[in-house]
């Protein structure tokens, strides 16, 4: 209970100091960035933050560009839908571009995500988990949200499944040499041509 006591006369503090919004975005994104959830397990756990690590989750908080793709992306959630059906894990699609080392991967927000993440397509860097960056949303209405981490290339790679998931699966599995929905490495000719897999391209509907 002290701690918890702790933990909000900290903030507080902090907020009156004008770090609110990093709190905010700390809370509202621990379940899709690394970042925002190791400071909020840091924040439970020693009741406080650094000012440095305060000032680096508000660059987050600045206003993301949107870029409209209106009716794009419709061939990906439809996809996306026929690869849930039966699925018994989460679909995840990976996508690529030259010149970028790791790729995006795309999943669809879960169940218990925040309403305004209800049906949205979550983008994140193709990296190990503890590096792995959260890239932005992609809204049922056609819009991308990139975050503050989006790069040019990641960008463009998200332009690309706009325009041609197909295409984009052939990019990301020739470059990689892995399929683009399950990720395992590709061994057979036809596959490596496809950059996906005989099973992932049925299931997916590629």
């Amino acid at each position: 209970m002290m701690k918890i006591q702790k933990t909000v006369e900290f903030v507080h503090e902090k907020k009156k100091q004008g770090f609110g919004p990093a709190f905010e975005w700390i809370a509202n994104n621990s379940h899709c960035s690394n970042f925002a959830r190791s400071l909020n397990e840091q924040l439970s756990r020693n009741s406080f933050l650094s000012d440095k690590q305060l000032q680096a989750a508000m660059t987050n908080t600045k206003p993301m560009r949107v870029d409209t793709r209106s009716d794009n992306f419709q061939k990906l959630f439809a996809a996306f839908a026929k690869a849930q059906k039966g699925a018994k894990r989460p679909p995840i699609f990976r996508a690529g571009v030259e010149g970028d080392a790791h790729g995006i991967r795309l999943n669809m927000a879960g169940p218990n995500a925040k309403p305004a993440n209800q049906g949205c397509l979550y983008v994140l860097e193709d990296a190990p988990y503890d590096e792995r960056a959260y890239l932005g949303k992609i809204t049922p209405g056609g819009e991308y949200r990139p975050s503050y981490a989006a790069t040019d290339l990641h960008r463009k790679a998200v332009d690309l499944v706009a325009d041609d998931p197909w295409q984009a699966a052939l990019t990301y599995g020739r470059a990689m040499g892995r399929c683009s929905c399950c990720g395992r490495t590709l061994t057979a000719g036809k596959s490596i041509e496809d950059g996906i897999g005989p099973i992932c391209k049925d299931k997916w509907g590629l």
